[in-house]
């Protein structure tokens, strides 16, 4: 497993803007400075970040202006920390500019402008326009097609099942979280599927196909907050499935109706032990649903990806580190909070980096990271939950299947892209300490 980064130097933030005739426009130091940057990254949905700079320059707000003309205004930026003979950076980001403004200061030739841009990924450009289509084959064919269209690359875990889906006056975006996330479960029948851009690249795969697996540990001089929420008896968690979800089938050919239920076995699990939800009488989520021309898998694929999903979500951590950027959205972390080096706590071990954010001022960079998992540390029979009507549940051995950390951290280099020259050796990064 991979430690984080160097924690001596400074933060540093790179940008290039992409012209219309395709060249790059990158900042002269010397006209325009950095202020600060808020990078935010998730698993669920759209990136965003925030860029204050602040420039003498009027040619640069001109610069920009020629950028938006094109109608697909590119911010290229990266981010670094480190020191000039060791600078750790991360990939090139490109993110679409959604917009931007200067506020004009001072007076005369001492005149400056502070120019603050937002930015988001590339679902920013795929949710632009609405299709009608009819998708066909499987959940993640469908994926590929509309990367494909799109012109990004990516990494695609293959599906079971052959669909057919209409996309009606829906864009890519929407399909592709609301349609297809919910429908893809893997050959081992696991779902909760993940779906998110990182360094350019669409990801659309379980947590145990392709991750980067590091280690942080929080009381080695670098954190700043831990912050641990135990969110098992929540409404909306037991609304949303935790104790299991049942789906509801009505066939208005037969006119019979059926319950198909997850199965809490088909589910990647991160540790050892888990609240007993299932012992709780009625504690199963209930969803109707009119089964149409999709195979029966549709409603076990539903079912089993709203139960992952759901606990998944039962333990999150939210954890603020100084002077790290290693740590990406999408990695598995096993994060190291011993107060006492001989004593491990519930709160260690393993968990999914769901949502990543940097800010950089000043030469400083504080990174957030929320952490998520449904299940708790090692087995401890002293542990319970109360639910809602008083019945005490008590912890058992976690169902499901651990994920190959092994397998999945090497897939970075062996699982493809889908591109005709890269199908077994696509690489989703480029060195970042040598890329320009």
């Amino acid at each position: 497993m991979a430690a984080a980064q160097t924690q001596v130097g400074t933060a540093q933030v790179d940008y290039r803007l992409t012209l219309p005739d395709s060249t790059y426009l990158t900042f002269d130091p010397t006209k325009v400075s950095f202020n600060e940057a808020q990078v935010l990254d998730n698993i669920n949905g759209q990136s965003s970040a925030t860029h204050v700079l602040v420039t003498s320059d009027p040619n640069f707000l001109a610069a920009l202006k020629s950028a938006m003309v094109g109608a697909d205004p590119i911010l290229n930026f990266r981010v670094g920390f480190g020191t000039a003979q060791n600078m750790f950076w991360l990939p090139w980001q490109q993110h679409l500019i959604t917009d931007s403004y200067a506020k004009f200061e001072s007076m005369g030739k001492g005149a400056g402008h502070l120019i603050i841009i937002h930015s988001e990924n590339n679902f920013a450009r795929i949710s632009r326009s609405t299709r009608v289509v009819t998708r066909k084959g499987a959940i993640s064919d469908m994926v590929i097609a509309i990367a494909t269209d799109a012109g990004l690359d990516f990494v695609v875990e293959p599906t079971n099942g052959q669909f057919m889906l209409i996309q009606s006056f829906t864009d890519d975006t929407d399909f592709l979280f609301n349609r297809l996330v919910p429908r893809a479960v893997n050959a081992s029948s696991i779902g909760d599927y993940l779906c998110f851009i990182k360094d350019n690249v669409l990801h659309f795969h379980t947590m145990g196909y392709q991750t980067t697996v590091g280690v942080a540990d929080y009381y080695s001089g670098v954190g700043c907050s831990f912050i641990a929420q135990d969110l098992s008896e929540l409404p909306a968690a037991w609304n949303n499935g935790i104790a299991g979800v049942n789906v509801i089938v009505q066939d208005p050919i037969t006119g019979t109706s059926k319950e198909v239920a997850s199965n809490p076995a088909n589910v990647y699990k991160l540790a050892q032990s888990i609240y007993n939800f299932d012992s709780v009488k009625s504690g199963s989520a209930n969803f109707r649903y009119h089964l149409g021309y999709n195979p029966v898998l549709e409603l076990s694929a539903l079912a089993q990806s709203a139960y992952a999903k759901a606990r998944r979500q039962t333990f999150k951590s939210t954890m603020t580190l100084d002077k790290i950027i290693s740590i990406r959205h999408g990695d598995l972390i096993n994060a190291l909070v011993n107060q006492q080096g001989s004593t491990s706590s519930d709160t260690t071990g393993f968990y999914l980096v769901t949502g990543t954010f940097y800010h950089v001022k000043k030469g400083e960079v504080i990174s957030v990271y929320t952490l998520e998992r449904g299940e708790t540390a090692p087995q401890r029979g002293s542990v319970s939950v109360q639910n809602n009507e008083n019945q005490l549940v008590p912890v058992s051995d976690a169902p499901g299947q651990s994920p190959s950390l092994l397998a999945a951290q090497s897939s970075q280099i062996t699982k493809g892209a889908g591109q005709t020259n890269s199908n077994s050796s696509y690489s989703p990064v480029l060195d970042p300490n040598t890329a320009t």
